[in-house]
């Protein structure tokens, strides 16, 4: 490898350094991967390390956020295009496209796309946005994801069992209560 600055043909050392980056105001550590020149002491930074993404990465784990792979995967798992995902959720294509590529998303758009994510979520941007998307990939994905959500008439019919007070008829009963009186 060649010295940036003195040309020389060398093994430059490999040197890591604890480097503290301000993230949404907040102090990341992150660890720095640099290279020295053995001839001039020359530093430069590792190439394909890239410090800010790096940062952007610590802090999206410590925040519970997604990560830019995570965000690509769910989109192809959808069988969906950027500018389709951002239709649904009513973003612009960019904004799809810079979080995919790396840009720190705010927690309400983490949060969208957490709940896209869920077949209830995903089922309720369908029917929010129906024109959203061309009408075989709706159906596909409508139909792809089954409702798991109870109506308000399930929640509020108790099973009928003898354990919520639920008898069948009992003649024997109906003939003591009408001798009791």
């Amino acid at each position: 490898m060649l010295c940036p600055n003195c040309d020389a043909d060398i093994s430059p050392e490999i040197l890591r350094a604890k480097r503290s980056m301000p993230v949404k105001g907040e102090p990341v550590e992150v660890d720095d991967r640099f290279l020295r020149c053995p001839v001039c002491s020359e530093e430069w930074s590792e190439e394909g390390f890239d410090v800010a993404a790096e940062a952007y990465r610590i802090y999206r784990d410590a925040h519970g956020l997604l990560q830019p792979v995570e965000i690509r995967a769910f989109r192809k798992r959808l069988g969906l295009t950027q500018e389709e995902l951002a239709k649904l959720l009513g973003w612009s294509e960019a904004t799809v496209n810079r979080y995919e590529k790396g840009a720190l998303q705010d927690r309400s758009h983490d949060l969208a796309l957490k709940m896209a994510g869920t077949n209830e979520g995903l089922r309720t941007l369908l029917e929010s946005r129906k024109d959203a998307l061309p009408s075989k990939k709706w159906m596909r994905l409508w139909n792809s994801s089954p409702s798991h959500s109870a109506s308000l008439a399930d929640i509020m019919t108790p099973e009928q069992s003898e354990w919520t007070g639920f008898q069948l008829y009992s003649p024997a009963k109906i003939k003591a209560l009408i001798g009791f009186f």
